[in-house]
């Protein structure tokens, strides 16, 4: 299915549809711009041959390797110097100050 024929698809059943990334003029480009993203996890990618997968912005793994990851501390710390640490505040159970 195209994204046009899930668009008209999506109207008729009145749901929405996420916007498509079609402002990059190479794959490159716009991985990049996902993975530059800061208040987004990431998104998506479907193939017109069916095939998918995700590309998640650098923020979002590294505010997932400091609630899950082994190295906790060294991504906390990292992100505490970025001035992120109201984000990973708000999805990390243990407080940064906690220690």
């Amino acid at each position: 299915m195209t994204y046009d024929e899930m668009k008209r698809l999506a109207s008729v059943h009145r749901v929405e549809v996420v916007a498509r990334l079609d402002k990059a003029e190479t794959k490159r480009e716009w991985i990049s711009e996902v993975e530059n993203w800061i208040d987004r996890e990431g998104c998506v990618v479907r193939l017109a041959d069916g095939r998918q997968f995700k590309v998640k912005s650098d923020r979002y793994r590294m505010l997932h390797r400091a609630v899950e990851g082994p190295h906790r501390d060294r991504a906390r710390w990292s992100l505490w110097s970025q001035r992120a640490g109201d984000q990973l505040r708000r999805v990390s159970a243990k407080p940064l100050d906690a220690h």
